[in-house]
């Protein structure tokens, strides 16, 4: 079996150690992993992941980041950095990583839903807007992103937009009328 056999089947054993909620034999065979081959993309997101859910933003940001580094069109690594650069307050870098993201999948509604959440915290209103907007393309009955750009027109003073976008709302959702 070839080296990178190998490292595929650690690999394996990891991903189910870490199923099984054995985190610290999950992390030992991605060390192990990484120690033979350090590009092995697969182990620095699951350290990456480990190291998140244990709270540990700087060691899983800097996980994610080779992952991402060594395997570039993965959107799960990428959506992994971005929840990791928010949580270590890095926003812009978090945003790169869900532009990334919809950059791999256009299609991608909840990444989109998060950068127009994290766009509309930083105070930029009309970019959030425009991006609730896509997803309000994608996906017309989104309620989340349809609500939320009522409130942001509203805060604009574009009242007419805002109620035309509530009655959609009530359209959408009369149970709650």
């Amino acid at each position: 079996m070839s080296v990178e056999g190998m490292q595929e089947e650690v690999f394996r054993m990891a991903q189910v150690a870490y199923q099984q909620g054995d985190h610290a034999r999950a992390a030992a065979l991605c060390t192990e992993i990484l120690a033979a081959c350090p590009d092995f993309a697969g182990a620095s997101y699951l350290l990456g992941v480990l190291a998140l859910q244990s709270g540990d933003v700087t060691a899983a940001t800097r996980h994610l980041s080779v992952a991402v580094r060594n395997n570039p069109q993965s959107v799960d690594y990428y959506q992994a950095l971005a929840v990791a650069c928010y949580q270590a307050g890095e926003l812009q870098q978090a945003e790169r990583s869900l532009r990334s993201v919809i950059e791999l999948a256009p299609g991608q509604v909840d990444a989109r839903l998060k950068l127009a959440a994290l766009l509309r915290e930083q105070g930029r209103t009309m970019d959030a807007i425009k991006e609730y907007g896509v997803v309000i393309q994608l996906d017309p009955g989104n309620l989340e992103a349809l609500f939320v750009t009522c409130l942001l027109h509203r805060q604009l003073g574009d009242f007419q937009v805002a109620l035309d976008g509530y009655r959609r709302l009530l359209v959408l959702q009369p149970e709650n009328a």
